[in-house]
């Protein structure tokens, strides 16, 4: 895993010091797409879904709703989950939110396209090298159940993008993301999981603003802890604990959110996250059990 996240380090890094701060978001979607896709999925699909993540924002430049889009991304996620195994599909949804907030900072369409073009490449590359193709790809699911991960997909993300479109906090976002994220998860661990990343999730969330209280790190410090914090969730991803979540969200506010102020929302958004999964799960459990 080490070798892994210091292989995706250099785009990071080039973007990071020679483009606007929004490419950030560009890049990120794009060593997400690439790396997570093929591990989670395979190459192939990967690069499929990597093609179908930048609809959504091109929708949005022609008029079309980026949700209609990103609806029918979460048919063919179902349609995965399936016919293959895997989320590569349930992934470019997440790639497309970022791409969109990008466009939303600022980005250039073309700009944007050619830097995930080029990070997407570079992390397929790096999955192929170290020979982690398909490495953490789900089993193929039931039909009953592929129809509710897409439902459930849909009516998540229907219902998170109406909640940010209303909300006036600058990381509302956050809310669509970490709930795509909790819908990454086998359907039958679901809750337990979603109930370990809320622990995890508050409790680092509750550390950052404590270190950005009382401590107030200086960038390089507060850089330097925040990609030890993201390795050592990496390093725990696996497990169905409190940990990943605690160390990712202690790196994701202190690296891009250092402000007590973000750290109090980050508990809010996983709270309604939390509330959202454990609520549609449930209602789809019922609506789609199989009578005798």
């Amino acid at each position: 895993m080490l070798r892994l996240m210091l292989g995706l380090m250099p785009p990071v890094l080039l973007v990071a010091f020679f483009m606007a701060p929004a490419y950030i978001a560009t890049i990120t979607a794009a060593l997400l797409m690439g790396a997570a896709g093929a591990i989670m999925g395979s190459i192939r699909r990967a690069m499929l879904a990597a093609a179908l993540a930048p609809v959504p924002m091109f929708g949005s430049l022609i008029g079309i709703d980026p949700r209609i889009a990103a609806l029918a991304l979460t048919v063919i996620a179902g349609f995965e989950a399936c016919r293959f195994g895997g989320r590569s599909f349930s992934l470019s949804l997440i790639a497309a939110v970022m791409l969109v907030h990008g466009q939303n900072l600022g980005t250039d369409i073309q700009t944007a396209l050619v830097v995930f073009a080029a990070g997407v490449c570079w992390s397929l590359g790096i999955v192929k090298w170290l020979k982690f193709d398909a490495k953490a790809a789900a089993p193929a699911i039931g039909l009953r159940e592929s129809i509710g991960l897409a439902l459930l997909l849909a009516l998540g993300l229907l219902v998170s993008v109406a909640i940010v479109e209303h909300s006036e906090q600058p990381f509302a976002y956050w809310i669509i993301l970490m709930f795509l994220f909790r819908a990454l998860a086998p359907t039958q661990q679901l809750h337990i999981r979603t109930w370990k990343f809320a622990q995890g999730a508050i409790a680092g969330a509750g550390i950052a603003m404590l270190l950005e209280i009382y401590v107030m790190p200086g960038a390089y410090v507060r850089l330097a802890i925040a990609f030890a914090a993201a390795f050592l969730g990496l390093r725990y991803v696996t497990l169905v604990s409190p940990l990943p979540a605690m160390f990712f969200c202690v790196g994701i506010l202190l690296l891009g959110a250092p402000t007590p102020e973000a750290a109090g929302f980050r508990i809010e958004a996983v709270l309604i996250v939390a509330f959202l999964v454990l609520c549609l799960s449930e209602f789809l459990r019922m609506l789609l059990v199989k009578r005798e």
